[in-house]
């Protein structure tokens, strides 16, 4: 395990004890911390990891990554099936607060409301996990060469998030026989998710094919990062 993920899965260890896990982790709000700084969604990658550091907590996309990778692997259509919003938004609400949350492994369902959490952190980030300003050389990308290029340039904390969230897509990608999710197809559901560029919206709609090709070209090369 890289220091980065071991900061970014366990937190810190408080005097009182060992630091928290993906399964049994504190809920406590973490006395001591000024939530009025902030909170997870909707801040900087950097500045939430640091918090959930800080709270010695699983942070919120990485408890959901490691969710999936133990329960949503062969859940058909995991990513493109819409979760229950009022649920994922009771989940945000509580990581906002500087808990916690404990997903139920039954029903299955679950899957695709851990899946909607997920996306949302990512859509509320501030800038694109793949920042907006690597937009357009991302989509010039021709060999395996350009785009360990870019991806070896990002910062740290997307580049290691980044990470994480390919090998559950790749992980997925294995199952395509039960959960009919191809890598083509899970690039089509999150393309704009984690790559998305600056200004003009239209943008979105007339490159929407290749950012896909692009989002699948990440999801290979990143085991190489």
């Amino acid at each position: 395990m890289s220091p980065f993920r071991w900061v970014i899965s366990y937190g810190t260890k408080s005097s009182g004890g060992p630091s928290s896990s993906i399964h049994g982790g504190s809920t406590s709000s973490g006395r001591g911390v000024n939530h009025h700084l902030g909170f997870h969604f909707g801040v900087p990658l950097q500045q939430s990891v640091e918090k959930a550091k800080a709270l010695g907590l699983v942070h919120p996309a990485l408890h959901c990554i490691d969710y999936l990778n133990v329960n949503g692997l062969d859940v058909e259509g995991v990513f493109r099936v819409s979760g229950d919003k009022t649920q994922i938004l009771e989940w945000k609400a509580t990581f906002d607060t500087g808990n916690s949350v404990t997903f139920p492994t039954y029903p299955r369902d679950h899957v695709h409301d851990v899946v909607g959490l997920l996306k949302l952190y990512l859509t509320e980030l501030p800038d694109s996990l793949v920042p907006s300003s690597f937009f357009p050389s991302y989509m010039e990308c021709q060999t395996k060469e350009d785009f360990l290029t870019l991806l070896n340039v990002l910062p740290t904390a997307n580049k290691m998030m980044l990470r994480e969230i390919c090998l559950l897509l790749r992980n997925i990608s294995k199952n395509s026989d039960e959960n009919k999710m191809t890598v083509d197809n899970l690039a089509c559901c999150l393309a704009f998710t984690i790559l998305r560029p600056s200004g003009d919206p239209s943008l979105m709609l007339s490159q929407s094919s290749r950012a896909k090709d692009v989002l699948v070209d990440v999801i290979e090369h990143m085991k190489s990062v």
